[in-house]
């Protein structure tokens, strides 16, 4: 029984070894007919493998033979490859194996099979040839693939790939049609306000990316003072980015200069930036102490410096009105610089109108208070607080506006009421016969009141002594005789007295001559005095006027005047 049983166990052990070797050479037919597939349909769905082609196919089989599954796999994930790749890819195995100390079974196989490439390729047709510089240009399309993809992830770390995708992402979303926009409106959008939108999206990108710029990642670092050339040198670094710059100090103050050093901090202004290998860097650094007292100006100078700009065209967005426009970050400093400007302008202009404002109204006050009668002083608003920088301009303008209107009520109410009670008690009281005859002539103005005034009060004296006017000699004074001294014994004639009168009432009267009412006066004189009245009512005719007739009456000339005037 156990004789007889060996040869059976023999049977099925080499049974099995057959079957493992017909279920390899399935897997291998397989392999092959992957091999097979991928090539022949690769290029075109129906191509035929050429001699050179089976003759590489073969090898698989053989490297099988030669060093098993693991060597025949080798040898087929060779055979999509150039014969530069394959041959190019032993050196590699070389230097593999000094490395190792050995070669391995793969190893083997990849050398043996670049060995038998070279043997076979006699076989290579112009169809081969045609394939192999296929496969070449398809690989070096590949890697350029491979690498351009490298590249454009390196690119979007960096600042200008950051800003540019922002840009990209936000101007794409205001470039759409709106769901509720009509054609002709998203057309009149598109042609009217694309350039404004994309240069407002890439200024906010661009800042925003600035102000992200972490400042605890900028450095600087003072080196020892140059006595001799007076200077520092000072390094700096941001973020990647190394530099030095010197400063020249003269020596009286490098001490000082040393001493505030730690107190300085970077200050780089919004527009101030380039780019340095793609990546965000000032162009002038300002280092400053927190007061301003001290400032220092850095310019910065580096290799590959370029302009912050970006091409509509490589953002790949059909929009017609934007083709070939390339926006500057540079231009929005001169853009930001004039806006600043306008601004100044504008609050300079909304300063001035504010103040222009409350000149015409307290103009207007005062114009105000001088035709109002009761003004007779012609006060005026003493003035008004005007609107400076720095404060809220509409309320400082509604608190000088109410300044401006309590004072003027003020002086209506109280000032000029009380001015025009005071006056009436005062003065006006005593020459008017009515406070309405009074009210009359003072609202018409202090010049109108005061003569008038003047003039009552003259022609209220002269009318007081208008008996001692009546008999009056205005020609001569009186003198004593002996006749006057026996009368003056008689009767109490005081020819002293009576002189003493006739220069009053001259003065009052001289006092009016140059008075709008002087006319008047000479007219009262001349009604009431006999001498006077008689001779103008004898030779009147020969004067233009009753002054001029009176001034010559009082003359040495009279006569003489009169003569003349007749002959005329």
């Amino acid at each position: 029984m156990q004789t007889k049983g060996k040869p059976c166990e023999a049977v099925r052990a080499g049974e099995k070894r057959k079957n493992m070797k017909k279920k390899q050479i399935v897997c291998l037919l397989i392999m092959l007919l992957c091999i097979s597939f991928n090539e022949g349909h690769a290029q075109e769905q129906k191509q035929h493998q050429t001699a050179y082609e089976k003759k590489k196919s073969e090898l698989v089989l053989e490297a099988w033979a030669k060093f098993g599954q693991d060597g025949a796999r080798y040898v087929s994930s060779e055979l999509d490859k150039t014969d530069e790749e394959v041959y190019e890819g032993v050196k590699g195995v070389d230097m593999a194996a000094v490395l190792l100390g050995r070669y391995t079974n793969g190893m083997q196989s990849l050398k043996w099979y670049a060995k038998e490439l070279k043997k076979i390729e006699k076989l290579k047709t112009s169809v081969d040839l045609g394939r192999d510089k296929e496969k070449k240009e398809k690989k070096a399309k590949e890697e350029a693939q491979k690498k351009e993809k490298q590249e454009q992830e390196v690119y979007a770390k960096t600042d200008i790939g950051y800003i540019k995708k922002n840009i990209k992402s936000a101007f794409e979303q205001w470039n759409q049609k709106g769901e509720f926009e009509k054609d002709a409106d998203y057309t009149n959008r598109l042609q009217s306000q694309s350039k404004k939108a994309f240069e407002d999206i890439c200024l906010d990108k661009i800042k925003d990316r600035i102000k992200n710029k972490d400042s605890y990642h900028w450095e600087k670092e003072l080196s020892a003072y140059n006595s001799e050339s007076e200077f520092f040198t000072i390094s700096f670094k941001i973020n990647d980015l190394s530099w030095q710059s010197n400063i020249n100090t003269p020596i009286a103050q490098a001490q000082n200069f040393k001493n505030d050093w730690s107190d300085l901090r970077f200050k780089i202004d919004d527009y101030d930036w380039c780019f340095v290998y793609n990546n965000l860097c000032p162009i002038l650094v300002t280092l400053g102490t927190y007061n301003e007292k001290s400032k220092y100006k850095f310019p910065v100078s580096l290799q590959n410096q370029s302009e912050i700009l970006y091409v509509y065209d490589e953002l790949e967005i059909e929009n017609p009105y934007l083709s070939g426009y390339t926006y500057k970050y540079s231009n929005a400093k001169a853009i930001a610089e004039q806006q600043e400007r306008e601004k100044q302008r504008l609050d300079s202009l909304e300063l001035t109108t504010f103040n222009k404002r409350l000149d015409s109204i307290f103009n207007d006050y005062n114009r105000k208070l001088l035709k109002n009668g009761y003004n007779q002083n012609r006060i005026l608003l003493k003035g008004y607080n005007k609107i400076t920088n720095g404060e809220d301009r509409a309320s400082s303008f509604k608190g000088s506006v109410s300044s401006m209107k309590s004072e003027f009520n003020y002086l209506i109410d109280y000032t000029f009421q009380y001015e025009r009670s005071h006056e009436y008690n005062q003065k006006g009281g005593l020459v008017f016969s009515t406070e309405r005859e009074f009210e009359a002539f003072y609202t018409q103005g202090k010049d109108i009141y005061q003569a008038e005034v003047e003039k009552r009060r003259i022609l209220n004296y002269l009318s007081i002594y208008s008996e001692f006017i009546e008999s009056m000699d205005f020609q001569k004074e009186a003198k004593e005789t002996i006749g006057s001294v026996l009368m003056l014994s008689n009767y109490g004639t005081n020819y002293t007295q009576i002189n003493e009168n006739r220069k009053m009432i001259f003065s009052k009267i001289k006092e009016s001559e140059n008075k709008l009412f002087y006319s008047q006066v000479i007219d009262f004189v001349i009604e009431t005095n006999k001498g006077l009245n008689k001779e103008w009512t004898k030779n009147g005719q020969y004067f233009e006027s009753k002054t001029v007739f009176y001034n010559a009456f009082l003359s040495d000339d009279y006569k003489m005047i009169l003569k003349n005037n007749k002959k005329k």
